[in-house]
């Protein structure tokens, strides 16, 4: 060990050896040549470490780090070695020199050490041979997927209704289709690149809801939505909107999908009808009986909806069907009661309604959605969207509400965006103009009739157009797309392999480099259905003059420049007109305009030949007779090609007895006003009178009793040794009696001042007060153990004196109800509430049922006997009036045998 410690404190003293040049017989020649030659290795072994450690400093992610770091350190250590060599020619400093020797050979060990470890993994490393091959594959790959998304634009190019677009991860709008254009107002070219927050409200945006849209749908898949939205001149529209996120085939996201369809019609009836049920349930919980008579007024209303809206009981029997339910599905209400209404729903998602069905009764108030597919009565099935309710128990109605939508047309879109991302059945084409090649998809070749196994070339494939115009026209849309890369988007027919016509939309773009095209490219889409019903459409609108004669549509065509105005016979017929009778030109029309409406619809056609709005206004017009008649009317405008109104054609329909039953229903709308005023009226007098006489009543028959209890008291200690013992019982009878008497008045009493007594409201330390109420009640109970459970309890604002008395009705009340329980538990909590606090007290005891829970806050409403539980039937009925007295409300909880839970909620306490 001595040795060891010499040897590191006398590390570099070189006193002990001469230098080298004095050991041995060294020319000059062959000294400098081994110094030189030490010195031009260790200069080497210096070099490389710091090009190695260079390298890995600009490579990112480097494999295999730590073992270039230890060859690095092993050449310094070598490179060590031969310095030390050539410096002890003239400083022998051999200790220094072993002790870098032997790290040297440290370092070169744990260096062998890691290249036995990593060998195995380098040598299993793709050859350049095989990344090139991989590289290849990933060129293949993206050109498919840029074939692919290329497709998917030319589908969704032609979708009109719905507005179909792709985001960036950004939330930047990175592609749009004419539905998109049509809904929104923007082009594609003033759009593209732009935040989705140009859609949205100031409002919305203030508050990052387009944040939170592609959050929500990055988070789950998928998000839909409803909202006001903007279009490009300011107008705000309902929509509908789904955002789908995508990713590619490596499971990286790179986008989102969106669908948005204008529904405001929808939403303003939707609007409309939620209103008026917020409005009819306010007023039956309202009014009495015999305001409800006045039901089938507004039944109507319900009965006009556009959704489907049933009443059925707990076994799914039908009670009520709206009329729009016969109209969406076909069955009539006396199908859908002979046969079920379960049946009709789709095998697969019976158990799925089942399910929902059986939350909904053990969840009654609850809503609970619901999507399944119904077999309409046309044997195609139909998606119904919606939420049944298990009604409350009371009002003599009881059952389940479905209140459906169908949402076939929503449910397929989905479907259909869902297929369009992997690729829509429309058969793509490509001809590649360098190698001269055809390429044709399956659905290509199964739209001209061929086997899979066809092989395509250019001049066949024009052969396949129908011979005319429309192999011409094809011919010059290939030739003007190859020579000028103009696009195209034609519809034209073909003649199959099989020799059948069919009509194809044809879609076509090109591809050039350094000026030249190498690739021309699209889509075939078989339309032949579509055109035909075009076709056929064509003959049904000249079938439309008689359609409207029957529908008692009158037509008029206004030649604008020549102001000359025709009508037709059902017009006539509206004005109760004859030819002869009304001058063809626009001021005779005005003139049968009621004066009041006159100028507003004059400003109505002119806005519209501005092209400000559409026409469609109701007016008023008077006939001969001087009588009023409504009308509605509708038009549309034929310009020139510079933009300016030359003629209008429309109709015109009779609103009159529409606007009839509109105008009964707001005179009866305001004599039910007033009928409920003065029956409140009414009843706010019946109260003061029934308050003021259980007061006298109450007070007056206390003088009886206490004469009562006197004489009963004399009896027995002035004739008690003239009195046998069923005497004694009977006057001990009479006294408990009339104590109990005495207590019911004092108790009536209460509930009497209650309705009198003002609320002075304080800051209440309810956790101090229940504490109080507890102590004190456990004095009148020291002989039972009762496990209290108090959670901590929020401050209140109450009148002090009338919430103790709620506490300690409640309280005795857990009590008395919980006595015959071996081990009693009260528990005293709170929660949660919308701007309110809400306090409960809870038991183990007897419990009640709660059907009969609507007479528990009743006066002398009693579920349990007075044999068994001693009381008055008012405790109750006090605590509900001083909380309502507090704008508070009170309800109960419980199960027989299984104890029961009484709530209160106060008013949440205003902060400062």
């Amino acid at each position: 060990m001595q040795q060891i410690v010499d040897f590191f404190t006398n590390l570099f003293d070189s006193s002990d050896w001469p230098p080298r040049w004095h050991c041995g017989k060294w020319t000059e020649f062959h000294g400098w040549l081994y110094i030189i030659s030490d010195l031009m290795i260790w200069s080497a072994y210096f070099a490389l470490p710091i090009v190695i450690i260079r390298y890995i400093s600009r490579k990112k992610n480097i494999r295999f780090a730590r073992l270039y770091f230890l060859f690095a350190a092993f050449i310094l250590a070598c490179g060590a070695t031969h310095f030390l060599d050539a410096v002890i020619f003239w400083i022998p400093v051999y200790r220094l020199s072993a002790l870098v020797r032997f790290i040297t050979g440290a370092i070169s060990w744990l260096t062998v050490f890691y290249v036995v470890k990593y060998l195995p993994v380098i040598f299993s490393l793709r050859s350049q041979s095989a990344l090139e091959a991989e590289i290849e594959e990933r060129k293949k790959t993206e050109l498919a997927l840029k074939k692919s998304r290329k497709d998917y634009e030319l589908l969704v190019g032609g979708v009109k209704d719905y507005a179909i677009f792709m985001l960036d991860t950004e939330g930047r709008v990175a592609s749009w289709n004419s539905g998109a254009e049509s809904i929104k107002g923007y082009t594609a070219a003033e759009i593209i690149g732009q935040p989705i927050d140009v859609f949205y409200t100031s409002e919305q945006v203030r508050q990052n809801e387009p944040g939170r849209n592609l959050q929500y749908a990055l988070l789950n898949g998928k998000y839909e939505s409803e909202g006001w939205r903007v279009r490009k001149d300011g107008t705000l529209f309902w929509a509908d909107v789904v955002f789908t996120t995508l990713f590619d085939e490596d499971n990286q996201f790179y986008g989102y999908a969106k669908v948005t369809r204008d529904i405001t019609e929808r939403k303003k009836t939707q609007d409309a009808l939620n209103r008026l049920n917020e409005e009819l349930e306010k007023r039956v919980t309202e009014r009495t009986a015999e305001i409800e008579k006045t039901e089938n007024r507004f039944r109507a209303l319900l009965e006009n909806n556009h959704d489907i809206i049933s009443l059925n009981n707990d076994s799914l029997k039908l009670i009520y069907r709206s009329p729009s339910s016969s109209r969406i599905t076909g069955w009539t209400d006396e199908e859908i009661d002979s046969i079920g209404e379960t049946s009709h729903i789709h095998i697969d998602d019976r158990e799925k309604v089942s399910s929902i069905v059986s939350a909904a009764l053990n969840n009654p108030g609850k809503p609970q959605p619901y999507l399944f597919r119904y077999l309409h009565k046309n044997g195609h099935y139909i998606w119904l969207e919606g939420t049944v309710t298990k009604l409350l128990p009371g009002n003599n109605v009881n059952g389940l509400v479905f209140n459906s939508k169908e949402v076939t047309e929503r449910v397929e879109l989905e479907r259909l965006l869902n297929k369009a991302n992997v690729l829509a059945r429309i058969g793509g084409w490509e001809i590649n103009m360098i190698k001269r090649t055809v390429f044709w998809s399956d659905i290509t070749r199964e739209i001209h009739e061929t086997g899979y196994d066809y092989m395509p070339d250019l001049q066949n494939g024009i052969k396949f157009y129908k011979e005319g115009p429309d192999r011409d026209l094809i011919s010059q849309k290939v030739k003007e797309a190859i020579e000028l890369g103009k696009p195209w988007d034609v519809e034209l027919k073909i003649i199959t392999a099989k020799n059948n016509e069919r009509w194809i939309r044809s879609i076509g773009e090109t591809e050039f480099a350094d000026g030249k095209c190498i690739r021309v490219y699209g889509s075939f889409q078989d339309i032949d259905g579509r055109k035909k019903a075009e076709i056929e459409r064509g003959r049904l609108n000249e079938r439309l003059h008689l359609a409207t004669q029957s529908a008692q549509l009158g037509l008029w065509d206004w030649d604008i420049k020549n102001n000359k105005l025709t009508w037709d016979e059902a017009m006539y017929r509206l004005y109760n007109l004859t030819e002869n009778e009304f001058t063809a030109v626009y001021d005779g029309w005005t003139s049968r305009v009621h004066a009041e409406d006159r100028q507003r619809v004059d400003n109505d056609i002119q806005l519209a030949l501005a092209n400000k709005k559409d026409y469609n206004p109701e007016f008023r017009i008077v006939w001969p007779d001087t009588s009023v008649h409504y009308i509605n009317a509708s038009g549309i405008i034929e310009r020139d090609i510079d933009g300016n109104a030359v003629r209008m054609t429309g109709f015109n329909w009779d609103v009159t007895e529409r606007k009839n039953t509109e105008e009964k229903i707001k005179t009866l709308n305001i004599e039910l006003e007033e009928k409920v005023i003065s029956r409140t009226e009414q009843l706010r007098k019946t109260n003061e009178e029934l308050e003021a006489f259980s007061y006298s009543v109450s007070h007056d028959l206390r003088a009886p009793l206490r004469a009562i209890i006197g004489f009963t008291s004399i009896l027995e200690e002035d004739y008690s040794s003239k009195l046998n013992d069923e005497a004694r019982r009977i006057t001990s009878v009479i006294k408990n009696n009339t104590t109990k008497m005495g207590i019911l008045i004092d108790d009536l009493l209460s509930f009497s001042r209650l309705g009198r007594q003002q609320i002075v409201k304080t800051k209440l330390r309810t956790a101090q007060l229940v504490q109080d109420i507890i102590a004190d009640i456990g004095t009148k109970n020291s002989g039972r153990h009762i496990n209290w459970i108090i959670e901590p309890l929020p401050d209140a604002a109450a009148d002090p004196t009338t919430i103790r008395q709620v506490w300690i009705n409640l309280l005795s009340n857990a009590i008395k109800y919980s006595y015959k329980q071996q081990q009693p538990i009260i528990e005293i909590g709170t929660a949660a509430g919308v701007n309110e606090t809400i306090f409960y007290v809870k038991d183990n005891g007897v419990g009640f049922d709660e059907k009969y829970s609507d007479k528990l806050f009743k006066v002398f409403q009693r579920l349990h006997s007075a044999a068994d539980f001693e009381g008055t039937g008012v405790g109750l009925a006090i605590v509900q009036r001083i909380i309502s007295k507090h704008g508070g409300k009170v309800w109960a909880e419980g199960k027989p045998g299984e104890g029961a839970c009484f709530y209160f909620s106060l008013p949440a306490m205003e902060r400062n």
